[in-house]
């Protein structure tokens, strides 16, 4: 057993649920949240088991299911807004690579091609920080939405919030004091290029006059953790009022298919060579 974790066996017999009914739930309503260990096995933390637990004593007394468990949601704080955090809880395994800007935004950009060149549609988020650097982008991201079942881009725009910008994304603007202010992000939830990048602001060196900008980035591009991801956004893009499409919400609602586990340890591969990439090309540039 995972020190501090649960398999759902464990948590079947503390909760008195059924492994089918945590599936379905988790399918539905996107609660509860598991971690995923190794391949598709979840792993539920004690407080995961707590709130399986408030929300079957809400349901057991007559309370809807649906309203049980936004309560203890709301209660237990579940709506993270640091992506990086909430991604790097989820998927501990997953390496931080640091990374300067000029470095993430070829990453990016490549993401971004990458989704251009797919035939079928996906559900994007890009979190740029700060507008100028979403104006910078903006006609990409105007070519990106106009295929895409959604496009939703956070920054600092100062407007209201469900802005639909030319080519069809909608905004939500950054609230002051939001670690998402820190935070760099491009999500693609779709069959052909399942990934998503985060990154946050590194610290730096107080003693460096002129620190050039670093960043701690994560990336997958397995298709159940960028759901998760997607997911997230799509919750922070709610509680500012900004809800997606009904056919979007309808891609984020449907579980996962799993993954071979051949396709599994390619997708992994993959995202590892490119951490290799990457600091390989850091260190050509430090040296």
């Amino acid at each position: 057993m995972d020190q501090g974790t649960y398999g759902t066996a464990e948590v079947v017999a503390r909760t008195g649920l059924t492994g089918a009914l945590l599936r379905t739930w988790e399918e539905r309503y996107d609660f509860p949240r598991p971690l995923r260990a190794g391949t598709s096995r979840r792993r539920y933390t004690e407080a995961d088991v707590a709130a399986l637990l408030a929300v079957k004593r809400r349901r057991d007394s007559g309370v809807r299911l649906a309203s049980a468990i936004a309560e203890v949601q709301r209660g237990a704080g579940v709506a993270e807004e640091s992506l990086f955090v909430e991604m790097r809880a989820r998927s501990p395994r997953t390496p931080v690579h640091r990374v300067g800007k000029p470095m993430l935004l070829a990453l990016t950009h490549a993401i971004e091609d990458e989704c251009h060149a797919s035939a079928r549609p996906a559900v994007l988020f890009g979190l740029f920080q700060r507008a100028e650097n979403y104006t910078a982008a903006e006609s990409r991201w105007r070519e990106l939405a106009r295929s895409a079942r959604a496009a939703v881009v956070f920054a600092d725009f100062g407007t209201g919030d469900g802005t639909t910008l030319p080519g069809g994304a909608l905004t939500v603007s950054l609230p002051p004091g939001s670690p998402l202010h820190a935070e760099w992000a491009v999500v693609v939830d779709g069959v052909d290029v399942p990934v998503a990048l985060v990154a946050r602001e590194a610290l730096h060196d107080p003693r460096d006059p002129a620190p050039a900008q670093q960043f701690d980035a994560l990336w997958t591009l397995d298709p159940a953790e960028v759901r998760d991801v997607a997911r997230q956004c799509a919750r922070l893009a709610s509680a500012s009022g900004v809800d997606v499409s009904a056919e979007a919400r309808h891609t984020l609602d449907r579980p996962v298919p799993a993954v071979d586990a051949e396709v599994g340890a390619v997708n992994a591969a993959a995202a590892s060579l490119i951490g290799r990439v990457l600091t390989h090309a850091a260190g050509t540039r430090a040296g």
